[in-house]
């Protein structure tokens, strides 16, 4: 790959649809710093085309903080390489270079999914479909924890909220606090059709009156006209076990209870 960094007119350099929009205030920091300090960091360009121009793959805040100090001029590098590897060196660059909400995580890290299943076709013939995810050297899970210190395990759970979640919904709760807070994105990807979307119409009119959000499972209780909230799935879990060892009357009784759910058996792991 040419790493031979090259300075490029600012309008020879188009910018394609991005994963995320670009965040104003951001970029504009960005492009104070350059104006003041110079570019620390190059973009990353698809070769250029018979008119001289250039395709963006890497930098967006770098080249909308640039036009918004009246910078001429970039830092780049040419990629040689598949419009697929491209993406993923979108993508694990934004995964890795600036912090992202939990929602832009999920964005990405689906799209990583997609991309590195098709740069991986016999991945899909793991044990049923998930051999993508499976922990071994070559599945995704293992590509994506070596390149942002993910485990498979949460890279399953965050993609989980960008598939459970509807486009439209994603649109609407982008840029609102609503999109950094994985536990109840999680809350929200359990729901299903209308009751999720008028959740979040609730929730987002509570944001609106200046409010702090009301949790997922009071405004679904109030969305069906239930008197008492509806019980989180954590609170579920702990009454039902709270149920169960109260069902054992006698010591012996909740010695078996505990082993079973220690895993011990007979005072040994």
């Amino acid at each position: 790959m040419d790493k031979q960094v090259r300075p490029t007119p600012l309008d020879l350099i188009d910018v394609p649809p991005r994963l995320r929009k670009i965040d104003p205030d951001y970029a504009d920091a960005i492009g104070a710093s350059m104006a003041e300090r110079g570019q620390d960091t190059p973009i990353w360009v698809f070769p250029a085309t018979s008119d001289g121009h250039h395709e963006l793959i890497t930098g967006a805040h770098r080249h909308e903080g640039a036009r918004l100090h009246a910078i001429k001029t970039l830092d780049v590098l040419i990629f040689q390489g598949s419009r697929d590897e491209a993406r993923l060196l979108e993508i694990d660059e934004n995964l890795q270079r600036r912090e992202l909400c939990e929602l832009d995580r999920a964005t990405f890290l689906a799209e990583r999914k997609a991309v590195w299943l098709r740069l991986h076709p016999e991945a899909r013939q793991g044990s049923r479909g998930t051999g993508w995810m499976r922990g071994n050297s070559s599945s995704f899970g293992s590509d994506v924890a070596r390149t942002i210190g993910v485990t498979p395990r949460q890279v399953n759970k965050i993609i989980r909220r960008f598939e459970a979640i509807p486009g439209e919904i994603r649109d609407t709760l982008a840029g609102t606090e609503l999109a950094d807070n994985g536990a109840l994105l999680d809350r929200l990807a359990r729901l299903k059709g209308e009751d999720q979307r008028a959740v979040v119409k609730m929730l987002l009119a509570d944001l609106k009156d200046g409010g702090k959000p009301r949790p997922v499972a009071a405004a679904l209780a109030s969305l069906h006209g239930q008197t008492k909230p509806a019980l989180s799935l954590e609170m579920e879990t702990y009454r039902g076990l709270m149920a169960a060892w109260g069902r054992y009357q006698n010591a012996a009784g909740r010695k078996k209870f505990l082993a079973e759910v220690t895993g011990k058996r007979g005072g040994k792991e």
